[in-house]
């Protein structure tokens, strides 16, 4: 198993690997704010390098920092809107039709892991209602992108088990992985979710239900969280919430499975079966990082 691992490590990440990205993030902004192009970069080491797209097809896939205004903002992590591109001198054209940008930084944890860029095919195309959109959807990227010690391989494999999960379950109003801090003893670090961004992005384990799980080594089902002292609430409309231990091995909890509901008492014994099975498979995911 660890050869194998190894391979799966070095395979190269086609387009077609990482297109679960736009139906989980960018497809759902799509339904209800037409877009003429949008696209997702990650950050790395001097470079943003594109990983999924909606629109034309684009001539550019990665842009050095200090070029174009994605390469610009990946490395400053700061937002760039521009009204009419012709009068920008640091834009960098790729679409012939495109008449304004906004560049959106991708930042997690104090730093900027990613960009998320959007052209329109008209002058001042860009409303108050779009900051509100693209900053969310920053938010909802960040922590996937910032999860470095793990495999895009895995990582990927993972945002397709709970994308399934919510989509089997629509009460599943936010599902997302807390893991243990490598570096840290005391504290849960937001890796993937689904739902609404949180403020919660690292947890101590001394509090919460998350930490809880963690103390008492087992799944918590709490029914109404209103009636639990140890709930943070992320969400006023949250009524239940589920919380399901992944351990490694050695039976040692790595990480952990968090769902609410803003339905009371939504976890029945069958779900919470599925969401365990689940744990196992990200638990395995996870070990041999593929």
């Amino acid at each position: 198993m660890p050869h194998e691992a190894a391979s799966n490590l070095n395979k190269p990440l086609s387009e077609d690997d990482f297109e679960i990205l736009g139906q989980v993030f960018l497809d759902p902004l799509l339904k209800h704010r037409p877009l003429f192009w949008i696209g997702i970069y990650e950050r790395l080491d001097q470079e943003a390098v594109r990983r999924v797209f909606r629109g034309p097809y684009p001539p550019c896939h990665t842009f050095s920092f200090g070029k174009g205004n994605v390469g610009f903002v990946a490395e400053a992590g700061i937002r760039k809107v521009i009204p009419d591109v012709t009068t920008d001198l640091q834009y960098s054209q790729c679409f012939i039709e495109t008449q304004s940008e906004w560049v959106e930084p991708i930042r997690f944890d104090g730093a900027s892991v990613g960009v998320i860029d959007i052209e329109e095919d008209k002058k001042n195309a860009f409303s108050d209602a779009d900051e509100k959109d693209f900053k969310n959807l920053s938010e909802q990227i960040a922590p996937l992108l910032a999860w470095k010690e793990v495999s895009w391989t895995a990582r990927l494999k993972i945002l397709k088990k709970l994308f399934r999960l919510r989509e089997r379950h629509k009460d599943f109003n936010w599902i997302g992985i807390y893991r243990r801090e490598t570096n840290r003893n005391d504290s849960l670090l937001l890796s993937i979710f689904l739902g609404p961004p949180t403020d919660h992005f690292r947890i101590p384990i001394s509090k919460g239900i998350c930490g809880a799980a963690v103390r008492e080594d087992r799944t918590l089902n709490i029914p109404n969280v209103q009636s639990d002292p140890r709930h943070i609430a992320c969400s006023l409309s949250t009524q239940s919430e589920l919380v399901v231990p992944i351990r490694n091995s050695e039976n040692k909890v790595i990480a952990e499975i968090d769902i609410d509901s803003d339905k009371p008492d939504a976890f029945t014994p069958e779900r919470v079966a599925e969401v365990e099975a689940a744990a196992i498979e990200i638990s395995k995911i996870l070990e041999f990082n593929l």
